[in-house]
């Protein structure tokens, strides 16, 4: 009987201590929660006290990318991150969405619907070398995913961690979504305040050789860009002139240069006021990306383009592009548009000012 004793009482403390674990986890979570303007920092804390109350050999944390679309790890306890990108509507997220809890990766290989999933999403799951993920869920939205190896001490996870899990991620979850609007006020702010400044830089001189520099500077603080290229429409050429270009030199198009409105890739923008948002594939094969095989500039990768619009009649186009990483969104060519309306009014009157 004694030795039973004793035997039961181990037992006890390692599972009051365990418990003790994840209920201290879950408070020094609470105390983090507080600053949500540093998402990243909170992400790198939160992984480290989860892997600790686990006892996890390692825990990350994938949240979502600048577009939205996929899920990449932005903190991991071990020193080398792994470059992982799951989408948001692949097959773990129709999983999380299904079921609504852990995922156990052992059930890969028999679950008819994680074996649908894509072969990329497979190579990011066998890059993790992960055991468990774990949805964070806020408002029925998939905000992010706690992802934890392998235990240090027993195998697999039992119901009290699986329900240590499920509060953390749900908590921090709610963070996630707190810091994202957060982020979203602040972005805001800051359009506005930069788009004030953009009216008051223009309003400033009738010269537009003193307002475009000053304009471009305020533009690169909302839109990341590599080239910049204002073109104004010559009516009686039905032609576009570029009357600014600044950063990456593109094969042709150079202030001044003259080119034709009918045919061109620009055409839409010009007579139906239409936007253009391209990425790498529809950029590769059009003249105006062309920086030219002799230059050793970096490929043009993705670009925009808007109408420029005073009195209702388009005078013009704003065109950005980028040469790096960068996909340009649905939410920037909206931005560009609203900048546009800014520069439309300085293309007018300088039309005037030069009359």
């Amino acid at each position: 009987q004694p030795l039973i004793d004793r035997v039961q009482t181990f037992i006890n403390k390692i599972f009051l201590r365990e418990r003790f674990d994840h209920l201290s986890a879950l408070v020094e979570m609470n105390e983090n929660a507080g600053d949500i303007s540093d998402l990243r920092s909170l992400a790198d804390a939160t992984v480290q006290i989860v892997r600790r109350a686990m006892q996890s050999d390692w825990t990350s944390m994938a949240l979502p990318d600048p577009s939205g679309t996929r899920l990449i790890v932005i903190a991991d306890t071990r020193d080398g991150v792994p470059v992982v990108a799951l989408p948001r509507n692949g097959a773990v997220a129709s999983w999380f969405a299904d079921h609504g809890k852990s995922l156990d990766l052992r059930i890969v290989e028999s679950d008819p619907l994680l074996q649908a999933m894509s072969d990329q999403e497979k190579r990011s799951l066998s890059r993790l070398d992960a055991e468990l993920l774990v949805p964070m869920i806020a408002e029925d939205t998939l905000t992010g995913i706690l992802i934890l190896g392998p235990r240090l001490i027993g195998g697999g996870s039992p119901a009290d961690s699986l329900s240590f899990l499920a509060t953390a991620a749900d908590r921090m979850a709610v963070t996630v979504e707190n810091a994202r609007l957060y982020a979203e006020a602040q972005r805001e702010a800051d359009e506005r305040a930069v788009i004030a400044e953009i009216g008051r830089v223009i309003s400033a001189s009738l010269d537009t050789e003193l307002v475009y520099p000053a304009f471009v500077e305020q533009v690169k603080r909302l839109v990341p860009f590599d080239r910049i290229m204002i073109t104004a429409l010559d009516e009686e050429r039905d032609a576009l002139s570029p009357a600014y270009v600044g950063g990456t030199p593109i094969s042709g198009w150079h202030r001044g240069s003259i080119h034709p409105v009918d045919g061109s890739d620009l055409e839409a923008v010009v007579r139906d006021r239409e936007s253009l948002l391209l990425g790498a594939s529809q950029v590769r094969n059009l003249f105006r990306y062309d920086t030219g095989e002799s230059t050793n500039q970096p490929r043009i990768t993705a670009a925009m383009s808007v109408p420029l619009v005073s009195d209702d009649e388009v005078i013009g186009v704003i065109d950005l592009a980028t040469t790096g990483p960068l996909v340009y969104t649905g939410r920037d060519q909206d931005l560009l548009s609203r900048i546009g309306a800014q520069i439309a009014g300085a293309l007018a009157n300088a039309r005037l000012y030069a009359q």
